[in-house]
């Protein structure tokens, strides 16, 4: 029995399953999680391509997330950044083109999933300067990061240090919009997927005002003979960061639609995007913010205003990072899930829920690490009744070999999803 926050309101079930003729049943996955070896062996990698497959077809799951770009590098062939040495050198043969073609053959949708910004998350020293990062790129002068003033360096801890590509930059939004269209055009995918990495810590403390890129908001400010932002004021520098976020998802949403818009043969690019799983906090009202006190990406430090995404239909589909389990004290599942339902009411962007299946491995993760638990089956069988939740996808694809061990914790939720929720194929629903 779960209550919602703060309340002594019972969250309350649906008797059966409630099944949807269309709906996303996705997974991410990434070899940053060990969900598979790269290899320069072609029959080696396609290997491990076909048992990512399989799995998932053991699910009749319909989508996968596969991650192409973590750190402004590239899992596929292009001249724009480098290139991962594990996955071969493209030149006989494109192990990316080959496994996209393999999904398709099995009815599995395949999202291109990139993070935009991202250089680096840590391991750089404490007194690292932009100007050695750009030395990391001087023989890609088609990537912004070769450029110092393109980059941010973000705060870890005392001893580390990471780095993002200035989000600001209309060189640094072009990239990233060429990148995209690049990997549109060259590869048959069927949705470009980005990440909660958008803007990053870059201090101890969050102050924004003592950050990295005031100087280039007091020179937005000085360049804008009508802009009302004042440089001293902190909600001000907060929407600025906002709108820089916005304008490159809006550039990007106008140069897809021309794409989608003149191709021929019936394609049709989608654009999703996974937020952290809270919007705002509030008292539960979609005004006002989920009943939670979590991290809202709309504030610090991430800077994504997501409903304005929404509203404007600007992205296909949204998947929330809402990964905790029912009896998280500041962020239930109930909680998080039901204000995204409500908030999507009448919107034509489709709303799929990211599950945290990983969750299960750590021993102080509530309702998800409690001894044969069925929070995986739980979370579906609860939205299974939401209208506005269109789907499910979840984090991270080698969890699923967790029904392979009966003592893991996630083993009789997956297990009933298996046996009793996803029996059959469904179509996604866009």
């Amino acid at each position: 029995m779960y209550k919602y926050r703060g309340t002594n309101i019972e969250v309350k079930f649906p008797e059966e399953y409630v099944r949807k003729e269309k709906e996303f049943r996705g997974v991410w996955v990434t070899p940053i999680c060990n969900d598979f070896t790269p290899s320069t062996n072609k029959e080696e990698m396609k290997s491990e391509l076909n048992r990512i497959i399989k799995k998932m077809k053991e699910y009749h799951l319909n989508a996968i997330v596969f991650h192409i770009r973590n750190f402004n590098n590239a899992y596929y062939k292009t001249d724009k950044a480098p290139m991962d040495k594990s996955f071969g050198d493209f030149k006989t043969w494109d192990y990316l083109k080959w496994f996209i073609k393999e999904c398709h053959k099995n009815n599995i949708e395949f999202h291109a999933w990139l993070n935009p910004y991202r250089i680096k998350n840590y391991g750089y020293p404490a007194d690292v300067k932009e100007e050695d990062v750009a030395k990391e790129y001087q023989d890609y002068p088609l990537n912004p990061a070769s450029n110092k003033d393109n980059i941010l360096i973000t705060y870890r801890n005392e001893e580390s240090r990471g780095a993002i590509l200035n989000p600001c930059k209309e060189e640094v939004r072009k990239h990233i919009i060429d990148v995209c269209m690049e990997v549109i055009r060259n590869y048959d995918i069927d949705a470009i997927h980005f990440d909660d990495y958008f803007y990053a810590q870059m201090s101890p403390n969050i102050d924004v005002l003592a950050e990295a890129d005031q100087n280039d908001y007091e020179e937005y400010i000085k360049l804008n003979k009508n802009c009302i932002h004042k440089k001293d004021n902190v909600e001000d520098k907060k929407n600025w960061r906002r709108e820089n976020v916005n304008k490159f998802i809006y550039d990007l949403h106008c140069e897809m639609k021309k794409f989608n818009d003149i191709n021929k043969d019936g394609r049709y690019v989608q654009l999703g995007i996974s937020p952290t799983g809270i919007y705002k906090n509030g008292d539960g009202s979609v005004e006002n913010g989920s009943n939670t006190l979590g991290q809202e990406h709309y504030e610090s430090y991430l800077f994504c205003d997501s409903m304005k995404w929404i509203d404007n239909e600007w992205i296909d589909y949204i998947v929330p990072q809402s990964y905790w389990g029912f009896s998280h004290p500041t962020a239930g599942f109930a909680d998080v899930s039901t204000w995204w339902n409500k908030a999507m009411e009448g919107k034509k962007t489709k709303l799929y829920l990211g599950m945290g299946v990983y969750m299960s491995n750590n021993p102080k993760a509530y309702s998800w690490s409690e001894e044969n638990n069925y929070e995986a089956s739980n979370q579906l069988l609860f939205t299974s009744n939401l209208e506005n939740v269109s789907g499910t996808c979840i984090f991270v694809f080698n969890n699923f070999y967790d029904l392979e061990n009966k003592e893991s914790c996630a083993y009789n939720g997956l297990k009933r999803i298996k046996d009793e929720y996803w029996t059959n194929e469904v179509k996604t629903p866009l």
